[in-house]
């Protein structure tokens, strides 16, 4: 069931769409997907992926559910979850067998791969954060995985930090507002302070290395976030314990799949990830971690 974004009421199911008889609108269907807010807010600049990597990433969400967010999350049967930027969504489909509400959202361009692999149209949807089709406070858990680097990445090229910084927090808030008291929030974002990057062919340096889908850029290029940035911003927006989670079993890294060439250092890899994971959080949150996640609980 949806609500209006606008006025919260329940929206009445058509064939063409959903109604708010209360807002006298109809958002309306796209590919069989509703369409709540078609502007795109997170850039394109680094975000096309193609079929091969769309079906990787689908395997990989998969397994990254019920390797790690299952034993991490606990009992999550009877749940609400919502999947912001879910990407070829197939842990939503996973989730919701498992007896949990879950919703993904995500670009138009998602509504291609969700139709090919036959997802539930109640289930997918478009939106931006500040159109999603629920009352605040609805969620139990938000997951926001490999996005918020994306928030209005096209003002990093033009040098509006303090805007793009704006961007982001309001972002968050919007998705912070959407949980539950007691809630938490799952974000993710490579670390700004690790020197590479296995993800994003954007604003780096070294453009040799790029065949190999590694990434060298500067500690202090705001494109990424970084255990800091991200902890500030919720500091702001309200009361919330922010904490670092384990890397094992999250990391799957696409690189070791789609570039042969490094596929020898996966094990290496590997094994400096349990390292890490064993370290104090003043280590698991420095320059040593190559990639962020956090666990962030709203106290109120």
């Amino acid at each position: 069931m949806y609500y209006c974004p606008d006025c919260k009421h329940k929206l009445k199911e058509l064939a063409i769409g959903y109604e708010c008889s209360n807002c006298d609108i109809v958002y309306p269907l796209e590919d069989g997907f509703c369409v709540f807010d078609d502007y795109e807010r997170v850039s394109f600049f680094d975000y096309g992926l193609g079929e091969l990597e769309q079906d990787i990433e689908n395997e990989e969400l998969v397994i990254k559910l019920h390797r790690y967010f299952v034993p991490h999350l606990g009992e999550i049967k009877g749940k609400s979850i919502l999947s912001v930027g879910c990407g070829s969504g197939g842990d939503i489909e996973q989730l919701n067998c498992l007896g949990v509400e879950a919703y993904g959202m995500d670009f138009l361009c998602r509504t291609k791969n969700w139709n090919k692999k036959s997802y539930s149209k109640q289930r997918f949807f478009v939106s931006s954060v500040d159109r999603i089709p629920f009352p605040v406070e609805y969620f139990d858990i938000i997951i926001c995985t490999g996005v918020i680097e994306h928030v209005s990445e096209e003002l990093v090229a033009k040098g509006a930090y303090a805007e793009l910084n704006r961007n982001r927090e309001l972002f968050l808030k919007e998705i912070f507002d959407m949980l539950k008291p007691g809630g938490i929030i799952i974000i993710t974002s490579p670390n700004r302070n690790f020197p590479l990057d296995f993800q994003h062919n954007a604003y780096g340096w070294l453009n040799f290395l790029s065949k190999f889908s590694i990434y060298v850029h500067s500690p202090f290029a705001p494109f990424l976030e970084s255990y800091y940035s991200l902890t500030s911003y919720f500091r702001r927006i309200g009361e919330a314990k922010v904490e670092p989670m384990p890397l094992v079993n999250f990391l799957g890294l696409n690189i070791f799949k789609l570039s042969p060439h490094l596929s020898f250092l996966k094990r290496s890899f590997d094994a400096y990830i349990q390292i890490l994971d064993n370290m104090p959080n003043i280590v698991r949150t420095s320059f040593l971690n190559p990639y962020i996640v956090l666990r962030v609980t709203k106290l109120h």
